[in-house]
C-alpha cells in the first residue's frame, strides 16, 4: 500500500468530510516547521521528516521518515511556538501504513462522525 492509495481508500470511504489531506512533495514549508520545532534532545532531533498529509481539523501531519534503512510514520502535532520544552512537539510513532489507516480512521469516526 503506497500513502496515495491509503488516503484514496479513506476519502471513498469518507467522502469530502474525510479531514486529512496529501502534501504535494514540492511543499517543504511543514518539513521547516517540524525542523524548527524540535529542539536538541527531543528525540526526532536530527532525524530528516518528510512531510506526506496534513490534517485540516488540527495541526497534526503525517511525516515520513527512515531508521536504519527501515521506513517509519509519524504524526508530529506541531505547536507554531517558540517553545523550549525538548519534549515537544508530541508525536506518534507508526511502523507501517495500516497502523496508520487503523489510527486516522478511529480518530475520524470518534470525533468528527
Amino acid at each position: 500500500m503506497s500513502v496515495e492509495k491509503l488516503f484514496d481508500d479513506l476519502f471513498n470511504k469518507y467522502g469530502d468530510e474525510f479531514n486529512w489531506m496529501t502534501v504535494p512533495l514540492s511543499d517543504n514549508s511543514y518539513n521547516k516547521q517540524a525542523e524548527k520545532e524540535i529542539k536538541y534532545g527531543h528525540s526526532l532531533y536530527g532525524k530528516k521528516l518528510i512531510a506526506v498529509a496534513k490534517c485540516e481539523s488540527n495541526d497534526d501531519v503525517l511525516y515520513f521518515t527512515e531508521n536504519n534503512g527501515e521506513a517509519l510514520y509519524i504524526i508530529l502535532h506541531l505547536t507554531h511556538s517558540e517553545n523550549q520544552d525538548i519534549s515537544y512537539p508530541k508525536y506518534i510513532l507508526f511502523n507501517n501504513l495500516c497502523e496508520i489507516q487503523k489510527h486516522l480512521e478511529k480518530q475520524y469516526i470518534e470525533e468528527y462522525l
